[in-house]
Order: structure tokens, then C-alpha cells, then sequence
């Protein structure tokens, strides 16, 4: 499932979604955005918080289909 797929699905904002990640820098939201719009590809670290919080749903495969 695509990152942002799982935001809409959860009825998730941004914010949430960074919150639920753990993204707790002011920029969080945007640097979410960019994840979902695809325009950036998280980092491994970040790919790996994004599983978690995601209880395996968005996978890495999912930011390179």
C-alpha cells in the first residue's frame, strides 16, 4: 500500500501521519507530503519507522513501484 493510500484510508492529516511516524520537527508534515506526492524517497532509517508505524502496510517496494 502506498504511503499516501494509508494516509487517506486512516483519515489521517500530514501532521498525524508524521506524528505517527515520529517525525516531531516542525517540518514534519511537509517532508510526509513530499513522501506521499512522491516527489522524495525516505531515508532506510526513515523506511523502517514508516513500516512500523504502518504496521507493515507501506513497505519500501512501495516508494519504488
Amino acid at each position: 500500500m502506498q504511503l499516501d493510500k494509508f494516509r487517506k484510508t486512516k483519515k489521517l492529516t500530514y501532521k498525524q501521519l508524521a506524528d505517527l511516524i515520529g517525525l516531531k520537527n516542525k517540518t514534519g508534515s511537509s517532508t510526509v507530503h513530499r513522501w506521499c506526492t512522491g516527489s522524495r524517497i525516505p531515508r532506510k532509517s526513515m523506511l523502517d519507522k514508516i513500516k512500523t508505524a504502518t504496521k507493515n502496510k507501506v513497505t519500501i517496494k512501495d516508494f519504488y513501484e
